[in-house]
């Protein structure tokens, strides 16, 4: 399985260093960057959705009939603090 994820990398970077005019001496630069992308790509492919539809622990709350039922927001009260001399 390394060996897979290192063969896209390699092949990555190579597309990477060719779309860019083969510059000499950047191959570390390119292996990097593929290697980002790859990261990036396996993390987006992993990891569960944000929003939508099916979405874990995400629901939609129910509209209230009445702002009635709205519960109230407490007032924001102002701490009294401390000067230091």
């Amino acid at each position: 399985m390394i060996a897979d994820r290192e063969d896209l990398i390699r092949q990555r970077a190579y597309h990477l260093w060719d779309q860019d005019g083969r510059p000499a001496g950047m191959d570390q630069e390119y292996w990097y960057r593929a290697e980002r992308e790859i990261s990036l790509t396996d993390a987006e492919r992993l990891s569960p959705p944000m929003e939508g539809p099916g979405a874990p622990g995400l629901t939609t709350p129910e509209p209230l009939d009445d702002a009635e039922e709205a519960e109230p927001v407490p007032e924001v009260t102002r701490l009294k603090t401390r000067r230091r001399n």
